[in-house]
């Protein structure tokens, strides 16, 4: 009986060891099965997410401009940066300066080059920027001056021994008749010379550009200036002759419905003197020659007009030049709000918000100041460029004002 007894304890305790077996192979297969379920689900979603991602960018990039945007200005793009030869494209002897203008000629993996109109026509396989000009918007030139260049731009600037002296200040002074205006704008050249005198008063390194007609009125205050003084002798002919624009500049000063926009526009230099404009419009360009120039080996140029009312070589000394030169790790412009009616500096209104892409009629506008400016070699360089082709584009239209308005547009088409 024993034995038995035993026997059928042993079998039961057998076939509980079994169905517990059992039980937890099954849980264990129903664990499985849900992780797995959970698993697809995820699975399910992120390829959801997927194609719903896919489907708006792709339909993002179809629009043109959020095309453009994405080939000419993404500084991660490198692919679409083709390593062209650079060249000048303003000032005397442009066209000779193929080779002269870029960075890194072979001399370190690390440099840029500077990427100019000339290397767009190439990219474009057209013969000159005359036809860039009709195969192109600006606006599409622009970015894809400002995007191919950001390597350029982000080069570190190079170590100056003396950070007090490391500015060249520029400035230029010509004869364009002012002394003949209506006595609302009468100015005689006299005023003018007297006024340059105290430029070249400052301490610092400066290059003037001047008539070689009147190097005599300038000399005895060029021999006292207490800081180094490079000439740069230009005659009115040479302002006419590298300002490719001029005859166009000419048909919209001329015009009577340009002219009489506003009742002070008919008697403003802009209207009555032919060189008034291309002189005030070149002066971005003068100053990024002389970076090129850089006869003093400064790392910063700085644009001060020689008959500006802030000239005051007392205060601005070498010693005080920190404010500019924590401003001109770009290039640097000062702005004024104004309210505009129906121009700004003769440019119409509505177009020239048009430009800026303000919609607002009411709003004030940011003017740059043409009177001081500045910055490195290479934004210098970038920036004429640039400004190049929003001053083809605006004249080529019929709009003009000043190079306060093309400073504008530099503000507000890259603020940053």
């Amino acid at each position: 009986r024993h034995a038995a007894k035993d026997k059928r304890q042993q079998e039961g305790q057998q076939n509980g060891d079994v169905r517990k077996r059992v039980t937890m192979v099954s849980g264990t297969r129903h664990k499985q099965q849900r992780e797995a379920k959970s698993t697809n689900q995820v699975l399910i979603w992120m390829a959801i997410f997927a194609v719903t991602w896919t489907f708006c960018f792709t339909w993002y990039l179809l629009d043109d401009e959020n095309l453009n945007q994405s080939l000419y200005t993404n500084p991660f793009v490198k692919s679409n940066r083709l390593r062209l030869s650079s060249s000048a494209k303003a000032g005397e002897d442009d066209h000779d300066h193929d080779h002269d203008h870029g960075h890194g000629h072979g001399h370190g993996h690390d440099e840029e080059k500077l990427f100019t109109l000339q290397d767009l026509a190439k990219f474009k396989g057209v013969a000159s920027t005359d036809a860039l000009y009709k195969q192109m918007a600006w606006r599409e030139m622009t970015d894809w001056l400002y995007g191919m260049n950001i390597p350029y731009l982000d080069l570190p600037e190079p170590d100056m021994p003396d950070p007090k002296a490391n500015f060249t200040l520029v400035s230029c002074m010509f004869d364009l008749g002012r002394g003949d205006l209506a006595e609302s704008f009468r100015r005689p050249f006299s005023y003018y010379v007297e006024k340059f005198s105290v430029f070249l008063q400052y301490k610092q390194p400066k290059v003037v550009i001047i008539e070689p007609r009147h190097r005599h009125l300038f000399q005895p205050y060029i021999d006292k200036s207490p800081g180094p003084v490079y000439v740069l002798e230009k005659t009115v002919q040479e302002i006419k002759d590298n300002f490719p624009m001029f005859d166009t500049l000419q048909k919209i000063r001329t015009d009577p419905t340009w002219a009489t926009r506003e009742h002070w526009l008919s008697e403003s230099p802009q209207a009555m003197m032919a060189y008034y404009n291309p002189t005030v419009m070149s002066k971005i360009f003068w100053v990024r020659d002389v970076a090129r120039l850089n006869p003093f080996n400064t790392d910063l140029f700085m644009w001060i007009d020689g008959a500006n009312l802030c000239n005051n070589p007392a205060r601005l000394t070498p010693d005080r030049m920190g404010v500019f030169r924590e401003k001109m790790d770009r290039l640097f412009i000062t702005y004024f709000d104004y309210q505009a009616w129906t121009e700004i500096h003769g440019f119409e209104k509505a177009a020239f918000f048009d430009y800026l892409g303000i919609k607002d009629p009411s709003q004030l506008v940011r003017v740059g100041r043409g009177g001081i400016f500045g910055g490195s070699k290479r934004f210098l360089e970038v920036s004429a460029e640039i400004y190049d082709v929003m001053l083809h584009e605006t004249l080529s239209k019929g709009y003009m004002g000043t190079e306060e308005n093309l400073f504008s547009m530099l503000e507000y088409t890259y603020p940053h």
